[in-house]
């Protein structure tokens, strides 16, 4: 594009013609402008390696911008370094005819817009081209940007993100991670109220894992205490080997209270479990029989035909006072059964049997 295109375009109000001549004219300061143009004004941004003097570049832009006669009513230059996000200063510019006003614009050269320095009112000079005057502001936008301090980044809730993706709800743990990555991202662009947002929205969709997690726990709970609670209430229902032992236990004791009455009847023990009157041979599974017999003692058996299931020994000893002394042992399954012993007046079994009662009675009814 040639000198001639370039100076057409800028009288036209083209924001790329106008930067390309504004920075050729103020190169020799080190300031590169870029420009544009919305509908109510025209943008300017002037950027250096330090924040442009806020005086000087607009002295050095009014002769030029008014020279192009462009058909915005409204120009404003940004002052800003090139290191920084944040503009260092604001003008507006009216391009009017006629006498302006004086109009204190703010001035903070020299410090980084961030560091909320001070600002310090300076005085625009009056007079000079009748077309532009840089000093002339408008009451509303001089006191929106008079001594604004911008606010400081919000918090991005990355770490307690990162911990709900792995620890909580990975779904809205990545949702709340989105977020918590934006809010930098649109704090540096200059969208402090999309940093806001983002950083909000992050903050919500932690704790909306943290409440999904909490609340499954919870369900999960429940659901354990219910089980455990109708496991303890539901009615223990013996086996059927369990049956069949008790039963062989209590078969046991009536053979010992039978030997004892029918030694008081013929004064001798009976030699085998017929002769009880119990009827007791087979019976339940186990096979019950008299296995030694003398004047003093008697030894019987309850034997199952299961393996699994106890097998029990009873014995019965005649002592020299008149006084019979009788006991069970319960001998667990693939053991051999062990019967009662009575030594020194003592009743046991031997291991691995286990004694389950023993009791007295004399030979007189």
């Amino acid at each position: 594009m040639t000198n001639f295109e370039t100076l057409a375009r800028a009288h036209q109000g083209d924001p790329a013609a106008i930067a390309a001549l504004l920075t050729r004219a103020l190169q020799a300061r080190g300031i590169t402008v870029k420009a544009n143009r919305t509908e109510q004004a025209l943008q300017l941004l002037l950027v250096a390696a330090q924040a442009p003097e806020q005086a000087s570049a607009i002295a050095a832009l009014q002769p030029r911008l008014q020279a192009l006669k462009l058909p915005s009513q409204q120009v404003i230059v940004y002052g800003r370094r090139a290191a920084s996000p944040v503009p260092a200063w604001t003008q507006t510019l009216s391009l009017v005819s006629g006498p302006q006003p004086e109009a204190a614009e703010v001035d903070t050269s020299g410090r980084d817009a961030e560091l909320g320095g001070k600002p310090k009112p300076v005085k625009a000079k009056t007079g000079g081209p009748k077309q532009i005057n840089p000093g002339a502001t408008s009451p509303q936008r001089s006191r929106s940007t008079q001594g604004r301090r911008r606010p400081p980044c919000p918090r991005s809730f990355l770490i307690p993100s990162i911990l709900a993706t792995f620890l909580a709800f990975p779904v809205t743990g990545l949702i709340a991670l989105l977020f918590s990555l934006q809010v930098e991202q649109r704090y540096r662009a200059g969208d402090d109220a999309g940093a806001k947002s983002a950083s909000n929205r992050a903050k919500n969709f932690c704790w909306i894992s943290v409440g999904i997690v909490g609340s499954l726990y919870a369900l999960l709970l429940l659901l354990w205490g219910g089980a455990i609670l109708m496991q303890a209430s539901r009615p223990v229902r013996p086996t059927r080997s369990s049956v069949q032992s008790s039963q062989a236990l209590t078969f046991m004791g009536s053979m010992i209270r039978a030997q004892v009455a029918y030694y008081r009847e013929n004064r001798r023990f009976a030699g085998d479990a017929d002769a009880l009157g119990l009827g007791l041979s087979l019976s339940g599974g186990y096979r019950y029989e008299v296995l030694e017999i003398a004047p003093e003692q008697v030894m019987m058996a309850a034997d199952p035909d299961n393996q699994t299931l106890s097998a029990y020994r009873g014995a019965i000893f005649l002592t020299a006072d008149g006084q019979f002394h009788y006991g069970i042992c319960r001998t667990d399954s693939a053991t051999p059964p062990v019967s009662p012993t009575f030594r020194a007046g003592i009743m046991g079994c031997d291991a691995p049997a286990t004694l389950l009662g023993e009791d007295t009675a004399s030979i007189s009814p």
